[in-house]
């Protein structure tokens, strides 16, 4: 999407003379450290080491001891970091704070499941119901932060699967992928506000940037809710079901 958009004009990319094979080496050899990281948290989290929630704290970590191996801060920094950090987390943890409370009560009325009696109340077609479904979801995602729409969604909606003709798999990678548009749409949108955050940036102008990039993850979420195979080759290439 973004190199589109360089394409088109709409954003601006700078151009950089292509680098030469002994850059490009020496330029890899640099940054192993670095890509490092993800293969230690990767293999952490499935060896059961730590939690993504661990992984989080260890990466910040490891970022840290390579950029005062790197130079690129010194011990004088973190006081300053541990500051900034706090402050920006702060404001992060209270939206997650109101957008858990709110999916509490959610949860305590069980407006989940008035909302599945509604839409099987109303007697529409497959298609219809799964297009209501993507549009709760998308709402939900407006409010609610996603653990708390997992947790009040999956209990309700697996069961009735097959009735809807829906893949667990294809399922689960769409809910997924909701989840990923409400994090990244306002009022509780968490990721919109991390960005506001590291670019020092307004709401409007985050959300001008954010539109042509939820624009094809929306076609994706419509295309795997009416074409399941997009979801469902690679797995039944591997698994076999």
């Amino acid at each position: 999407t973004v190199a589109i958009m360089a394409r088109l004009g709409m954003i601006t990319a700078p151009r950089r003379p292509r680098a030469t094979m002994a850059q490009i080496i020496k330029a890899t050899k640099d940054a192993l450290p670095c890509m490092l990281i993800p293969i230690v948290l990767l293999g952490g989290i499935f060896s059961g080491q730590f939690t993504p929630t661990e992984a989080g704290a260890v990466a910040v970590f490891l970022a840290l001891i390579l950029a005062l191996i790197y130079g690129e801060m010194t011990y004088r920094d973190i006081p300053t970091l541990l500051i900034n950090g706090a402050l920006a987390s702060g404001k992060v943890a209270f939206l997650i704070a109101a957008a858990n409370i709110f999916g509490w009560i959610v949860t305590r009325e069980k407006l989940g499941h008035t909302a599945y009696n509604w839409i099987i109340g109303l007697g529409l077609d497959t298609w219809a119901i799964l297009l209501l479904i993507n549009l709760l979801f998308f709402i939900a995602g407006l409010f609610i932060e996603g653990v708390a729409i997992l947790m009040i969604s999956v209990p309700v909606f697996v069961p009735v699967l097959p009735m809807l003709g829906i893949h667990p798999v294809t399922f689960g990678v769409l809910v997924v992928l909701l989840n990923m548009i409400g994090f990244l749409t306002p009022p509780v949108g968490v990721g919109t506000y991390i960005a506001m955050e590291l670019a020092g940036a307004r709401l409007e102008e985050v959300m001008r940037s954010l539109i042509p990039l939820l624009i094809p993850l929306i076609i994706m979420a419509l295309l795997i809710t009416y074409w399941p195979p997009i979801t469902l080759a690679i797995p039944r290439l591997i698994f076999g079901f």
